[in-house]
């Protein structure tokens, strides 16, 4: 019964750091705005950083500008620009990622894509949420699609 119980002990804590990944995360922390009632009462927008995690070790970070009407979508919106950075991971929690700028709606005078390799810190947080580099994240599977067509969409990102 000892050993038992100190194997449930030792797995535990394994068990909690897994987290399926693969798919859209956006902040849980998020600025929403509403539309002009004209324009459609019930649209909300944000900015934000949004993950997206492909098979494979493939991360991108899409700083873009989100649209949400509750209850019926969550998207990115292809009207406003974007800012993406494509890398990858080991697909450990915690874990290292690697990533570098490839892609800019407006360009930016004289800035060379893509740019240099940048790192940051991901790992797993209460409530199956995932902590990038100091701020917490949340998977959203309504992401997912827009995200993955703007990726494929983007030249340079390698997304396929």
């Amino acid at each position: 019964m000892k050993k038992i119980i100190l194997l449930l002990l030792l797995i535990c804590p394994a068990v909690a750091q897994t987290v399926k990944t693969t798919g859209a995360w956006m902040p849980v922390e998020m600025k929403w705005e509403h539309a002009p009632p004209e324009v459609n009462a019930r649209l909300e927008t944000a900015q934000a950083r949004v993950l997206y995690f492909g098979d494979g070790g493939n991360i991108a970070l899409i700083e873009c500008v989100v649209n949400r009407e509750q209850g019926r979508y969550t998207t990115i919106s292809r009207g406003d620009g974007q800012v993406v950075f494509t890398g990858e991971w080991d697909g450990h929690l915690p874990g290292e990622v690697k990533y570098r700028l490839v892609s800019r709606t407006v360009a930016l005078e004289g800035e060379k894509l893509p740019g240099p390799w940048q790192q940051g810190k991901l790992k797993a947080a209460d409530k199956g949420q995932l902590m990038f580099d100091g701020k917490l994240y949340r998977q959203v599977n309504a992401l997912s699609q827009s995200s993955l067509e703007l990726l494929r969409g983007t030249p340079d990102a390698g997304w396929k």
